[in-house]
């Protein structure tokens, strides 16, 4: 799973890199950076919290798992850029707390964290935004 890092933090640096040069205005590529880097904590923590469920001798190969761990973080890295692009652009409102603004460092670490354990919750955001039923994803 340590593999997986790689190639999330190689496409954190370019998303963070397109965002910060293409949409200056629409997050300080700081708060992007802090989104990839919990969105890949997040993604990690599922997987060692399921590790001990997950059926590893009916697996494939190693190839097999190695891909699928290495790109856990990556989808999650994605995710969580959409998810945060998404909120700041109010296609979507995720209220985290009695008084949250959905501004803070803090709201989109912890919305990062969230879609990089469960990639149902940041699917379900998506298809909040294009319509449709979250079942239907």
């Amino acid at each position: 799973m340590a593999i997986g890092f790689i190639p999330a933090a190689a496409i954190s640096a370019i998303a963070v890199a397109t965002v910060s040069a293409l949409a200056p205005r629409a997050a300080p590529a700081h708060t992007l950076a802090l989104v990839c880097l919990f969105a890949a904590f997040g993604s990690a923590t599922s997987v060692l919290t399921r590790l001990s469920s997950i059926p590893l001798a009916r697996e494939l190969s190693n190839a097999t798992l190695i891909v699928s761990g290495a790109g856990r973080p990556s989808v999650a890295v994605l995710f969580a850029l959409t998810v945060q692009l998404a909120i700041v652009a109010n296609l979507v409102s995720i209220h985290v707390g009695p008084a949250a603004t959905g501004a803070s460092d803090a709201a989109a670490a912890a919305v990062a964290f969230a879609v990089g354990f469960s990639e149902r919750f940041a699917k379900d955001i998506i298809v909040r935004i294009f319509g449709g039923s979250p079942a239907a994803s």
